[in-house]
């Protein structure tokens, strides 16, 4: 098989499971190319943010402590703390660690991470040094 065949088949194995898991509608190709933009450019976790704020704007995206935030805020929140972590430097080939408890601020570090290319690595504060080297 050529590399152009594979890549095709690759694409639409991927479209089709994100259709499935409700991320995209192939029958709205534009919807398609939008979400596909924002994952090349931002990586999975902050393409994909900025493409369910476009879709589901004001709809309730989680809910924790801290009350319900909706996926505009989500994406408004990730962007302002993107642009801190770029503002102080960090952006493609920066690695992050995030230690942090399960709510909104571990989903914003992620958006915002891959907004602005970094890695980020999870810690646990079980680990030892030998794991986490």
């Amino acid at each position: 098989m050529t590399v152009l065949l594979r890549q095709v088949r690759d694409m639409a194995e991927a479209a089709i499971v994100l259709q499935r898991r409700g991320l995209v509608d192939i029958c709205r190709p534009l919807d398609a190319i939008s979400a596909s933009r924002g994952l090349r450019r931002y990586g999975s976790f902050g393409g994909l943010v900025g493409h369910v704020a476009a879709r589901y704007g004001d709809a309730a995206a989680l809910t924790d402590e801290d009350g319900t935030a909706s996926f505009a805020e989500l994406e408004a929140l990730s962007n302002a703390l993107a642009r801190g972590l770029a503002d102080r430097g960090i952006g493609a080939g920066s690695v992050i660690g995030l230690l942090l408890r399960n709510h909104r601020a571990l989903l914003l570090a992620l958006f915002a991470t891959g907004k602005v290319g970094a890695r980020v690595v999870l810690l646990n504060n079980g680990f030892a040094a030998p794991q986490l080297a």
